[in-house]
């Protein structure tokens, strides 16, 4: 391996996703149909051959010159995501990264494998690949994780105003594989677009739950105060509600207080039947159905998101563990008191979030159980967990995976992308172990495959019996009394502001008023007009700094699409109107925010 390809292949590792190094350390193949040669400048660019047919892929006289004239013509100062068809020498994405916003991310995807590897063969792109944001997929190496990953990347409010790009001659050269990618586009986007509408529609919904669950709020523990607890050899055992849950769960009886047991809410339905007890379990929905409030259910420490379903926070007699995904004002309230609060990384899935956790509280060996992303035998989850669970009665596209026997097995869309993204997750863990115990289900590439029996008999029968649950539970509130006083009062004094910020948009409502009615009188009053618009400016900018802005767009999802669409409308009249219309959204919205502020204090 020359220099140039080791030194490439480190940083992509690295810096990129560590698939780059696995697939392409192995590689030995033959690249005939493409070459890295110089252009009459003496610049490195792409020749390919097809059907016989000598094709470059960048100028071959002055490649610098002609990309750089080519990429300024796509690009602005907007901040907005690049979609970028084609690799090729990496001088465009270069150029791209750049000219570019400094907010912008630039999302490449190369559709051959042979273009790619022999353009790192021969030429230091290390400046590309250290740089965080530049995403960058390849066929045959990580481009399956695309669809799931770009959800995380890339949120509703920039898909709106994402730029697609071809780098010249892909169009040509690739047209079955850009078919496929704008497939795999189309339905991440899809996914963006629906949690986007969901959220539109039930923000106002999830903020009132989260008002109502702050009553817990003196007994919250945090995912952080976990974090290098568990001995450094300690073993976790993660249990779904798959199908093939049914096939292994009594085993869990055998690795009780000897790997650390995290089950899914609807899992614990499962366990409760064989009377075991998980050393915690984790909930992230708000509307969860099948519940049922067992012992084992209401005893057993809870890690949780704030939005969770209310009932289940409240019959839970145990330790309440709270991240930071959907919790803006806790977040807020203790950075100012120098508390750290991390989210559980989400892929969708209960399953997902608690995988994260799980890493985070440092453990380096996880072993999935019940996790099939599949429809197994036919069903959904295993059996006895909800009413519904024949795959037939799910109306929902059904696409195929591939089994640990290679074997093709059906799956929902949605349990494709919750796969995608733990094999995405797994690539990047650079100092763990994911062992699929699972017996069923999907293939999860990069996990280790063995049943649980093994597992127990390998890693577990030696070990010391471990209190798992009181580790848990003993855990104090990350609030003593006298920080949760201090806490009391900053809550209060956001409330307070909140009336301030009511006045400031009935004031701007107010000023928007008078300057339309001067436009339409046309009067020729200019110190009136400066005036008027200097108080206007004022007012803009206390509400773009008002703290609490990020927690009003969950009252008025539509907000965010109100203030960052483009727009080239020049008419001065039809500016104010759309003004008047956003501040009226931006006072139902504070006005909401202040009755959800009312049931928080009185419930603190």
């Amino acid at each position: 391996m020359n220099s140039i390809l080791e030194k490439n292949i480190k940083l992509l590792s690295e810096k990129q996703d560590k698939k780059f190094g696995e697939v392409l350390n192995d590689y030995t193949g033959q690249n005939e149909n493409c070459a890295v040669i110089k252009n009459l400048s003496n610049e490195d660019i792409v020749g390919y051959i097809k059907d016989g047919k000598e094709i470059y892929l960048n100028s071959r006289y002055n490649a610098e010159y002609e990309t750089e004239l080519w990429v300024s013509d796509r690009v602005d100062e907007v901040n907005r995501p690049y979609f970028i068809y084609g690799f090729s020498n990496g001088m465009a994405v270069n150029k791209f990264k750049q000219k570019v916003s400094n907010k912008s991310v630039l999302i490449v995807y190369e559709p051959s494998f042979e273009i790619f590897y022999n353009v790192i063969s021969n030429i230091d792109l290390t400046d590309i690949f250290e740089n965080s944001r530049i995403i960058l997929y390849v066929n045959g190496i990580n481009d399956n994780y695309l669809k799931s990953s770009l959800e995380y990347i890339v949120g509703f409010e920039s898909i709106q105003k994402a730029r697609y790009i071809i780098l010249r001659q892909y169009d040509l050269l690739f047209n079955e594989e850009y078919e496929r990618y704008i497939d795999m586009l189309r339905q991440a986007v899809d996914i963006i677009v629906a949690d986007a509408v969901y959220f539109s529609q039930n923000s106002k919904k999830i903020q009132n739950i989260i008002a109502k669950n702050m009553s817990e709020f003196r007994n919250f523990r945090t995912v952080n105060q976990y974090i290098d607890k568990f001995e450094d050899n300690s073993i976790a055992i993660l249990v779904g509600a798959g199908p093939s849950l049914s096939k292994n769960v009594e085993l869990l009886k055998q690795a009780k207080g000897k790997a650390f047991i995290l089950a899914t809410d609807s899992a614990v339905k499962k366990m409760a039947k064989y009377n075991i007890k998980p050393d915690a379990f984790m909930s992230i929905d708000t509307d969860k159905t099948g519940i049922e409030y067992n012992e084992i259910l209401i005893n057993t420490p809870l890690i949780m998101d704030i939005d969770i379903k209310p009932e289940l926070l409240e019959r839970n007699k145990s330790v309440k563990i709270i991240s930071s995904k959907n919790a803006l004002l806790i977040s807020q309230i203790y950075q100012k008191m120098d508390i750290p609060l991390d989210s559980a990384e989400s892929g969708g899935s209960v399953s997902c979030s608690a995988f994260s956790v799980l890493k985070l509280w440092g453990f380096k060996k996880i072993v999935l159980i019940g996790q099939d992303f599949a429809y197994t035998d036919g069903m959904i989850h295993a059996e006895g967990i909800f009413d519904i669970n024949n795959a037939q009665q799910r109306k929902k596209e059904v696409c195929y995976v591939e089994d640990n026997n290679g074997n093709l097995i059906e799956t929902g869309f949605d349990y494709e992308v919750y796969l995608r993204w733990f094999e995405n997750a797994i690539a990047k863990w650079k100092d763990g172990e994911v062992i699929n115990a699972t017996e069923g289900g999907a293939r999860v590439k990069g996990a280790t495959v063995m049943t649980l029996q093994q597992v127990i008999d390998r890693y577990l029968k030696d070990k010391n019996i471990v209190d798992y649950e009181a580790l848990m539970k003993n855990m104090p509130p990350v609030l003593d009394d006298m920080q949760y006083e201090k806490a009391k009062k900053l809550i209060i004094e956001k409330d307070k502001k909140i009336e301030e910020l009511l006045q400031k948009i009935e004031d701007g409502i107010s000023i928007q008023s008078k300057l339309k009615k001067i436009l339409r009188k046309g009067t020729s009053n200019q110190m009136l007009l400066i005036s008027l618009q200097a108080k206007m400016k004022n007012i803009t900018t206390y509400i773009d700094n008002y703290p609490d802005l990020e927690i009003l767009y969950f009252y008025k999802g539509e907000l965010v699409d109100s203030m960052n669409t483009e727009t080239d409308e020049t008419d001065t009249f039809v500016i104010i109107t759309k003004s008047i219309e956003w501040l009226t959204a931006m006072k139902q919205a504070a006005q909401e925010y202040k009755k959800d502020m009312e049931t928080i204090i009185l419930g603190l």
